[in-house]
């Protein structure tokens, strides 16, 4: 290439994010672009000239090895560089020169830092693990891809590995075209579902909700499902003593509106007695309403207590 298409090449690779190697048939370094002293250590100087053996000795002997394996199509592998001042994460990718311009007998390799990104995997992957919600990644039909250890937890299926049929297994049969209505359209509802756990607990009771997601290039969806089971028990707890006040109130208006019969009926003996002689035969029968009536005016004022 002419001097003026070599150092636009070189103005283009030096904006690329990756390290950029292109290697003869030796495996000498030809080029080196500028973004290898970040990523590698060393800059164009300190590579261009050096063979890769000798490169890999100073940063990560893997780069060589992987080098010397593109002979057909392109490799990939990660590699950790540990030089006494980092420890990255990096990845490698070596490809023959003759499938990328149609001559040649050389490499280009591309390294790749892939440490922040792995880290954020990683911090991802706890928050998924620890989380205080279940959380399962599923297709739009509702195949578990990935269920988190509060998912696997709440359905009593241990350790083992999510089973694409999970959710649709552990769902109550009652909820369960609910719940694949709710995956398919990714509804903004959040629906309380029962749950059978495989392990044969308790019911238990989870709101729902899913949103989609990009998984792989296609379409997914998370779901999580917030256990309400303690919620529903004492909702069903308030419900039963709300029951019970309401009949309370009942009773107690009843036993009021009887005391009222029963002061009528009082009033109404008071006179029959005033008006029997002492010796009327009449007069043992009205005594006998009487004490009726009075444990019955008892009785009430037990209950209106």
């Amino acid at each position: 290439p002419t001097r003026a298409s070599a150092q636009r090449m070189d103005e283009i690779l030096s904006t690329v994010p990756h390290a950029v190697l292109l290697l003869d048939d030796g495996h000498v370094a030809l080029y080196a672009n500028a973004t290898s002293e970040r990523i590698l250590g060393m800059g164009p100087e300190a590579l261009v000239g050096r063979s890769l053996s000798e490169i890999g000795e100073l940063i990560f002997h893997q780069l060589a090895d992987l080098a010397g394996r593109a002979s057909g199509s392109p490799v990939e592998e990660r590699i950790e560089r540990s030089d006494g001042e980092q420890n990255r994460l990096l990845t490698a990718r070596a490809t023959p020169l003759e499938r990328t311009f149609g001559r040649g007998h050389g490499v280009l390799v591309s390294v790749r830092d892939i440490t922040d990104s792995t880290e954020t995997q990683v911090r991802y992957q706890a928050l998924f693990d620890e989380a205080n919600l279940g959380v399962a990644v599923t297709s739009v039909s509702g195949e578990v891809r990935e269920a988190n250890r509060r998912m696997a937890h709440l359905l009593e299926v241990g350790d083992q590995p999510a089973a694409a049929d999970l959710l649709i297994r552990c769902v109550h049969a009652d909820d369960r075209d609910l719940l694949l209505d709710l995956i398919r359209s990714a509804g903004r509802r959040t629906p309380v579902l029962r749950f059978v756990p495989r392990g044969g607990g308790d019911q238990v009771w989870g709101q729902v909700a899913v949103s989609s997601i990009l998984e792989g290039g296609g379409e997914g969806r998370i779901v999580v499902v917030h256990d309400v089971t303690e919620q529903k028990r004492l909702e069903e707890q308030l419900l039963q003593a709300q029951k019970i006040e309401a009949l309370g109130q009942l009773a107690g208006g009843v036993a009021h509106d009887f005391n009222n019969l029963l002061m009528a009926m009082m009033g109404y003996v008071d006179l029959m007695l005033l008006e029997l002689e002492e010796t009327a035969p009449l007069r043992r029968f009205a005594i006998g309403i009487q004490e009726t009536v009075e444990r019955s005016a008892a009785l009430t004022r037990q209950l209106l207590a």
